[in-house]
């Protein structure tokens, strides 16, 4: 077992202890109340959480990144990761085993309805709208959406030499119609 000490402002306020050896490891991760509709693309996810080791403190944000960006990628724009337990440790050899478990609220899918781009003299609406891996009417992923974003700030870049452009557009939730709009602007 080993030990941190952590100080704030001068003052000792917690000590992290930690087994070093044996390794305590993540066995499996299963998620209470996921749909069978996106199961397929956890299976990689989950696995990949697999046969990390385990941190107590760290592992619900890394559980809540890593499926919540799969869901969201799919449209659950509202999802909830929580309720984080494991199980009895199990020693097996030069190991020590957690099965972990998380509940997941998925919330609704949320679909484009909008996309508004006013046009510049860098990039025209319809340039735009070629360009925007976000469509109205689609699934309204979070990766469209940054590639988007990415898209803007490349146009600005390259056709203008704007490299230090910020492009932002935040969300407006329709949470009753489980619509998404989006109004882009740029600060080039």
């Amino acid at each position: 077992v080993t030990s941190l000490p952590h100080a704030q402002s001068g003052h000792l306020d917690s000590i992290v202890f930690s087994i070093a050896t044996p390794q305590v490891i993540v066995r499996s991760v299963h998620l209470d109340q996921a749909s069978p509709a996106l199961l397929s693309k956890l299976q990689p996810v989950l696995a990949e959480l697999s046969n990390q080791p385990w941190d107590s403190v760290h592992f619900l944000d890394l559980v809540d990144s890593r499926v919540g960006d799969t869901y969201r990628n799919n449209g659950y724009l509202d999802v909830a990761i929580s309720n984080l337990q494991h199980s009895e440790p199990a020693v097996t050899g030069d190991t020590i085993g957690l099965d972990v478990t998380a509940s997941v609220n998925e919330g609704p899918v949320y679909r484009v309805s909008q996309l508004n781009w006013p046009g510049t003299p860098v990039l025209s609406s319809s340039d735009f709208l070629k360009q925007s891996l976000l469509k109205p009417g689609a699934v309204a992923s979070v990766d469209d959406f940054h590639l988007t974003l990415h898209a803007i700030e490349v146009a600005y870049s390259s056709a203008q030499g704007y490299i230090a452009a910020k492009v932002d557009a935040p969300p407006q939730l329709d949470r009753a119609a489980h619509l998404v709009s989006y109004s882009f602007s740029v600060d080039p």
